[in-house]
């Protein structure tokens, strides 16, 4: 062999070896670099959600999103989809890191670099109180405007993105209608939201609502959501509604609140969808009231005319059998013309007593004179009624 072939053939030997350890070394140290590589998105990300044990990369589209990960807690199921966005304008830049419930809550958002040559403690604060649901509107700061187009677009890009992944519809909270008192309408309002993480719990609360749809006052009926300090804020955010209007609340009640984000968004939910809920409202109010050994009670509610233009409210406690059968009734509440006008309406009532609600007609009135209108307001309750419990079955 002589000298340059055998010079050619070490120095091929020599490539094979080298390239074979770099490419081991490659391998064995490549569990090293992704564990780190996830430690470090972890710790950027852990300012906006808790309970992130790993992350998986989503693809993504635009050149806003720079980033995009699924989060996960320890048992694998998703806490968040995480954000980082950038965006220019005249005055900079923008980058904010956000955490995105699936359902499209902001669970955290974080101004991450807010390069701009005015205002930027003022922006920086605003991106950072910004909270709810990635589909509501940044308010921005005056003076700002370019840096709210900015951010606007930011989140538009976001929420683009965040639909892809279906999202679905935000729950709405479980209303009932309790009872009139002296102050205006009691109802239950509740819902299950989350609180921290992926955790979830269920914020319940009586409210009353007086005739003109302020908040009059509330009490908790359970509260599911953390506790101590973060109770604390939540509940001194309720105290700061009372007395407003709920049907010109908006998420602008949610500024100059630091704190138990979720729990303080929650409650202002309950309050608009008790507005969308009174809005639509129906004049005749069913609700079922308790077992007793007859049968069933239940509350009949209803407003109507009793005298030219004069409207007032008629409610009774009603007891039904097995059989559909009217067993019994209590007066609740008499808000139409008294004297004799009340003893007629009065008789007509008793003398439904022992009938079966479900075939109760307009014949029943025939025969009966007097207090036309609070007798018809009766019939119509049972009627309700019957119609109420029809669909219990």
């Amino acid at each position: 062999m002589n000298e340059k072939l055998k010079y050619t053939l070490t120095v091929i030997v020599y490539l094979i070896v080298t390239i074979g350890l770099l490419v081991g070394t490659f391998f064995l140290l490549k569990p090293i670099r992704t564990n780190n590589v996830s430690k470090e998105i972890l710790k950027k990300y852990a300012t906006v959600v808790e309970g992130v044990a790993s992350v998986e990369e989503v693809d993504f589209e635009g050149a806003i999103i720079t980033e995009k990960y699924k989060g996960l807690n320890q048992s694998g199921n998703e806490v968040a989809t995480l954000y980082t966005a950038t965006a220019n304008n005249s005055y900079g830049s923008i980058t904010i890191v956000v955490a995105v419930a699936p359902n499209g809550d902001i669970i955290g958002i974080d101004a991450r670099e807010v390069n701009q040559t005015v205002l930027v403690t003022e922006i920086t604060q605003s991106i950072n109180d910004f909270n709810g649901d990635i589909s509501d509107t940044y308010d921005g700061v005056a003076g700002a405007t370019v840096a709210k187009g900015t951010i606007d677009e930011i989140l538009a890009a976001i929420r683009t993105s965040h639909g892809d992944e279906e999202v679905p519809e935000k729950p709405k909270s479980e209303i009932e209608f309790v009872e009139k008192v002296a102050e205006g309408r009691k109802y239950k309002v509740s819902k299950e939201a989350v609180y921290v993480g992926a955790a979830k719990g269920t914020l319940s609360f009586n409210v009353v609502i007086d005739e003109d749809g302020k908040l009059v006052s509330y009490e908790e009926v359970e509260y599911g959501h953390s506790g101590e300090n973060y109770k604390t804020t939540a509940i001194e955010f309720f105290d700061s509604l009372i007395g407003k209007d709920i049907n010109t609340l908006t998420e602008d009640e949610l500024d100059g609140h630091t704190g138990s984000t979720n729990s303080r968004t929650t409650i202002l939910d309950l309050l608009l969808d008790l507005a969308d809920f009174m809005e639509n409202e129906p004049e005749d109010v069913v609700v079922f009231v308790e077992e007793v050994a007859e049968g069933k009670k239940y509350k009949l509610t209803k407003e109507s005319v009793y005298v030219g233009a004069a409207k007032g409210t008629l409610s009774f406690n009603v007891v039904i059998d097995e059989d559909g059968k009217l067993v019994s009734y209590e007066e609740v509440e008499y808000g139409h013309s008294g004297e004799s006008y009340k003893t007629t309406a009065i008789e007509f009532f008793d003398s439904l007593i022992g009938k079966d609600i479900n075939t109760l007609t307009e014949d029943e009135l025939d025969g009966h004179t007097g207090s036309t209108n609070s007798r018809t307001t009766i019939l119509d309750l049972l009627i309700d009624l019957s119609s109420f419990i029809e669909g219990e079955k």
